[in-house]
């Protein structure tokens, strides 16, 4: 969709001050202009990472506010008292959310409910409005000049939750909402919101969208298949979150055993199967740990012998890979002596190499697989 400065109606931005509990209203945006208009466009154009929400009552403060402001749109009551009002009651219902939270979280310790601004903006295109509201989150920095920590909005990696009421002709149409951190007080306490669906079909439903894309190119690339559904079990097994675009991204950055596969080839598949359940599947979503419990990748060698390959945690924090312990390879890999096919399984653990130690080999002088030097070595 493409949007123009004109198509925003009107935007406002409240400080949240949870140390001195006020709320305070940005009057002048003359320097930070283009950037809030920036950060809203974002949520209208990004579409990836939204998950649908529905009012818990129709009555409660933040829909009434949107459908009115639908209703009573114009220039006039832009300025009137009771829409400005509205709005800075809005912003004392994100104080209070916030500080209702951070008394809960106290007991945890160093746990911290993000300080941030709220902006409000109405962006109106062909028949439809869109009401969004982003908390842009705050971060602190060390000021070059003086070389004092200071705290502000960061302009580049921006942290934000952000939720869009959407209206067709005044009609609402749905309610996105975007949160990694899936924040009870922000959906719940902030805009009273319900989520749609279910998170354990979710959970289910994607992995079984994902392994299915990635078998689809065994005959292809089998190696590359066993590494993509590790990648996917170790997605699911250590986040608490499913965001789409990031088990994408880890996807595009997998380094393929096979010069001549592609991951897009895959993303495409997936992109497919997702299309055809697109009313059943949510870009962001809780990952129901019960369903975890069930994900194996289990191989049977031979009738005496099965091996699992178990999900890792090796990712860099950009998303791509760690050299060794990400790569099946240093410690599994199929070999052929005298004619007869076996697999050699690398392991530094004393204990297991002496319960299958028939040929009475001395393992006291192993080497661990710390580096790539050391694995490929192991494998000789």
């Amino acid at each position: 969709m493409e949007l123009e400065k004109d198509n925003i109606k009107f935007k406002s931005v409240y400080r949240i001050n949870r140390s001195t509990e006020e709320c305070t209203d940005i009057h002048d945006l003359t320097n930070i202009n283009d950037f809030v208009i920036n950060v809203i466009f974002d949520q209208i154009k990004i579409n990836t990472n939204k998950r649908k929400f529905e009012s818990s009552n129709e009555s409660t403060q933040i829909y009434s506010f949107c459908c009115n402001l639908i209703l009573k749109y114009s220039s006039e009551y832009l300025e009137n008292n009771e829409f400005k009002t509205k709005l800075y009651n809005n912003a004392v219902r994100l104080l209070n959310a916030e500080i209702d939270a951070q008394d809960r979280i106290n007991k945890l310790g160093n746990v911290e409910v993000t300080k941030g601004s709220l902006i409000t903006a109405l962006i109106q295109k062909d028949t439809y409005s869109y009401i969004v509201f982003v908390k842009i989150e705050h971060d602190e920095f060390i000021e070059d000049t003086a070389y004092e920590y200071k705290g502000g909005i960061p302009t580049k990696n921006k942290k934000y939750k952000s939720c869009i009421y959407i209206f067709c002709e005044n009609e609402l149409e749905n309610i996105m909402l975007y949160d990694q951190n899936n924040s009870e007080y922000w959906y719940k306490g902030f805009l009273e919101l319900k989520k749609v669906g279910d998170d354990s079909k979710f959970t289910e439903r994607a992995i079984k969208i994902f392994k299915e894309s990635i078998n689809y190119f065994n005959d292809d690339s089998p190696q590359d298949c066993v590494g993509l559904i590790q990648l996917v079990n170790t997605y699911f097994s250590t986040n608490t979150t499913f965001v789409y675009s990031d088990i994408i991204e880890q996807i595009n950055n997998y380094p393929c055993f096979y010069e001549g596969f592609s991951t897009s080839r895959v993303i495409e598949k997936i992109n497919e199967k997702k299309e055809k359940v697109r009313n059943h599947f949510e870009n962001l979503f809780e990952i129901d740990r019960n369903k975890i419990k069930k994900l194996k990748q289990r191989y049977k060698v031979n009738k005496k012998v099965e091996i699992e390959l178990m999900p890792d945690g090796n990712l860099n924090e950009d998303n791509t890979f760690a050299d060794n312990d990400s790569c099946i390879e240093n410690f599994i890999i199929s070999s052929k002596v005298d004619d007869k096919a076996f697999l050699k399984i690398y392991t530094d653990d004393i204990s297991i190499l002496n319960k299958f130690n028939y040929e009475k080999v001395d393992f006291s002088n192993i080497i661990s697989i710390n580096t790539t030097a050391h694995a490929e070595a192991a494998m000789e």
